[in-house]
């Protein structure tokens, strides 16, 4: 996309131990990791170090985006809070049963789309894992090159936990009464089911 740029390309694969390396002399992280454990590490790594962490994930044909300022306040918790005050080790200490729970905190429950939650109760029965689309990777790529733009050109730049919604643009019907009662409907059941309400 840009001739000039000059790509560096890390062959080794990131881990506890090349960690130091891999994170050395660079202005902000793309993490799109599935490995949780290394989520974690890698944030706790980028906090200590204050590189500012962005994270897309895909929602049905949406994004939700993180973005992680670890550069403005260095004491800003892991995924923006919404984990609480997880660290590696205490990820170590969750029970199997409980990641379900800690994975939908992560994700962001309020923002992921019906459709999206109904496929996550098929996740190991039906279908092998968080389904993605080739449109909502698409969307991730965009955002994530949008917003790597702004950060490095210093431009204002919201924080937090986003939501890149395309159906809320295009859906003449998802801003209605009708709509967002179902969608909170979904919601609250898909959060009781994981112990989350």
């Amino acid at each position: 996309m840009n001739p000039y740029s000059e790509i560096e390309l890390y062959t080794k694969g990131v881990n506890e131990e090349n960690m130091d390396e891999f994170l050395s002399d660079i202005d902000v992280l793309v993490e799109e990791m599935d490995n949780l454990a290394m989520k974690i590490y890698i944030r706790e790594q980028a906090k200590e170090k204050k590189i500012p962490v962005i994270m897309a994930t895909d929602n049905g044909d949406n994004v939700i985006f993180d973005i992680e300022r670890y550069d403005l306040d260095p004491d800003l918790k892991i995924f923006n809070g919404v984990a609480g005050d997880l660290t590696l080790e205490e990820f170590k200490k969750v029970k199997p049963e409980e990641m379900p729970k800690l994975a939908t905190k992560i994700a962001g429950a309020d923002m992921v789309v019906p459709r999206m939650l109904m496929s996550l109760k098929e996740v190991g029965k039906t279908l092998y894992s968080w389904p993605q689309t080739g449109d909502a990777a698409t969307l991730a790529g965009i955002t994530i090159a949008h917003v790597v733009k702004r950060l490095i050109l210093g431009e204002p730049l919201k924080t937090g936990k986003l939501d890149v919604n395309i159906d809320s643009i295009f859906d003449p019907n998802y801003h209605s009464e009708e709509s967002t009662k179902e969608r909170q409907e979904i919601r609250t059941a898909f959060k009781k089911g994981v112990g989350l309400e």
